[in-house]
């Protein structure tokens, strides 16, 4: 780990010649006890990141240390890992491939296992896998053989269980396939690397006087490489070019992994162009068999309008099968022109309006046939049912229908209101002829007593008479609460 900050501006290091390491001691093996301890990657983070302004760091670290202390290592970087997610940081570990020239179990010691990916899995944030430099100076050869490369995917994968698509997505989206953009010059001396301006600048320079230029291409490695005499020495170049690009492209989106440039600045210009074309190429023709589907849908509402029966289904279930196949067209549209370049963003975007305003229209229009066979079909079968209903005649003898509820039950309100009127009437001039009847006998009471006075009546008797005026006039009122209350249920339960 290198210490840049001095050389820092907060947008990136630049370029000195003074190196501190980190840690400074001469022993890695002096350094494991301060792997261990808890505050240490919290101690890097807070006192690298917030000084370069950067949103995460990228550690090398696994080829540099040595085999027995691996398992050491996995503790410290998950630790490291749930620290940098903690604080809003990304954590990219560089990983180096397997052994390249062995193809045994002993060629994964000391390298990243399968299970020492599973294990870091959920806390490191994407894994730059270093899949170049197969060759050598000692085995001259391809820079990154795309069967190697294959092969180093699928190893890194093998440890994730079959059949489990969702881990199995998470751990592809987390794996940066290494794509080199730099080549190397092999001679009969040795070799070196050579970037893209120096292969550009060598080739066009007149003074160097190229001889027997041969252009190549493995078939097994899907590599170029040409070779040439210059000055007598014999060179046998390896760099990328834009079908061997491609080809690695293609196998990354097979098997849904990113990709980690080595590195930016190194190639030639129109390397960069590449992703771009091929987004650009896959999005034009995701459009144009998007537009193709819409024709093709707007065709069949015309044999929807003339289908009948179950044949209508079948048309309704294709045109939907349809119509949901745009719709996820159109997303996968409107993520490929959020990365496209700005200068053609604006149109990409209009011309993915026009197509949900087309799916939009689709799916308005099927609603509408479907509910017009709806009602089509409710008509038919209430005919049908009008047509097969069979009517008989009644057994009595009465044919007469009732007829005008409302106006019968208004005349028997009348009724009823008349009844009650002169009901009540009665009950008045019932109450009427007990008040004259009381008055009357009050009088013929006064009399009595009277009479009883001058005949010299005794006091027995009076009283008994003034029991029987108390008796008949709880008869009085007995009466009376009858009649009112056999009026009250009159109403009630005829009302």
């Amino acid at each position: 780990m290198t210490d840049g900050i001095k050389s820092s501006d907060g947008g990136g290091t630049k370029a000195s010649t003074v190196r501190e390491v980190i840690p400074k001691e001469k022993d890695l093996l002096e350094f494991t006890p301060d792997l261990i301890t808890k505050h240490f990657p919290r101690n890097v983070l807070g006192y690298v990141t917030p000084k370069l302004k950067m949103d995460g760091l990228v550690l090398e670290i696994w080829r540099q240390t040595p085999a027995q202390l691996h398992p050491l290592l996995v503790s410290f970087l998950s630790r490291f890992g749930q620290t940098a997610r903690q604080n809003n940081f990304e954590f990219i570990l560089v990983i180096p491939p397997p052994s390249v020239h062995e193809d045994n179990e002993d060629s994964m010691l000391g390298y990243f296992t399968p299970q020492n990916f599973q294990s870091l899995l959920s806390d490191v944030t994407a894994f730059s896998f270093m899949t170049y430099d197969f060759s050598s100076v000692a085995k001259p050869g391809p820079n990154s053989p795309l069967p190697w490369v294959q092969g180093c995917i699928k190893l890194l994968l093998s440890g994730i269980p079959e059949g489990d698509q969702v881990m199995m997505h998470e751990a592809s989206s987390k794996i940066l396939v290494g794509l080199n953009f730099y080549g190397m010059d092999y001679t009969a001396t040795g070799g070196r690397p050579i970037l893209g301006r120096e292969l550009q600048n060598h080739i066009s320079d007149a003074e160097n006087q190229l001889e027997d230029v041969q252009v190549h291409f493995s078939d097994e490695a899907v590599e170029h490489f040409f070779s040439f005499r210059e000055k007598g020495q014999q060179h046998l170049v390896f760099f990328p070019t834009v079908h061997s690009i491609q080809a690695r492209l293609q196998l990354a989106t097979s098997f849904g992994v990113g990709i980690a440039i080595w590195e930016l600045g190194q190639g030639m210009n129109f390397f960069y162009e590449i992703g771009l074309l091929r987004r650009s190429a896959d999005m034009e023709a995701l459009y144009h068999q998007t537009n193709h589907m819409v024709d093709e849908t707007q065709a069949s509402f015309v044999h929807l309008e003339k289908a009948v029966g179950d044949r209508a289904l079948q048309v309704e279930s294709e045109i939907q099968a349809r119509i949901d196949k745009i719709t996820s067209n159109c997303e996968r549209l409107e993520v490929l022109v959020h990365k496209e370049v700005p200068t053609r963003r604006q149109n990409a975007k209009l011309r993915l309006d026009q197509l949900k305003y087309d799916c939009q229209h689709l799916q308005a229009a099927l609603r509408n046939l479907q509910h017009k066979r709806y009602a089509r079909e409710r008509e038919l079968m209430e005919r049908e049912e009008l047509l097969t209903r069979r009517f008989t005649p009644n057994d009595q003898s009465d044919t007469s229908v009732l007829i005008d509820y409302a106006l019968q039950q208004h005349t028997s309100l009348q009724n009823t209101n008349r009844g009650l009127d002169e009901l009540i009437g009665s009950g008045t001039s019932i109450l009427s002829n007990l008040r004259d009847q009381r008055t009357s006998l009050k009088g013929v009471q006064k009399k009595v007593l009277d009479v009883a006075n001058m005949l010299g009546m005794s006091n027995t008797v009076l009283r008994l008479i003034e029991q029987r005026t108390y008796r008949d006039k709880f008869i009085l009122w007995g009466g009376m609460l009858f009649v009112c209350l056999f009026m009250f249920l009159v109403v009630y339960y005829i009302l």
